[in-house]
């Protein structure tokens, strides 16, 4: 299954801090998609360093996250 992106929202404003590609959340009313996988995802993705996220390729994005994790 395919993660359609349409289900995420970027801040559209200059952060001051972390990355210029936070996510932001959607406010829901049902309990299934507040706990989804992408609301729960978002948090973490909010919270890496910006040179994790604005890695020139999965290759060192990949590496760079396994480092950030060890």
């Amino acid at each position: 299954m395919l993660l359609s992106f349409l289900i995420f929202y970027f801040w559209l404003f200059q952060m001051t801090r972390g990355h210029l590609l936070k996510l932001m959340k959607q406010t829901s009313r049902v309990n299934s998609r507040a706990f989804s996988f992408a609301n729960r995802s978002i948090d973490v993705w909010n919270s890496l360093d910006s040179d994790i996220v604005l890695a020139p390729s999965l290759y060192v994005f990949k590496n760079r996250l396994t480092n950030l994790i060890l």
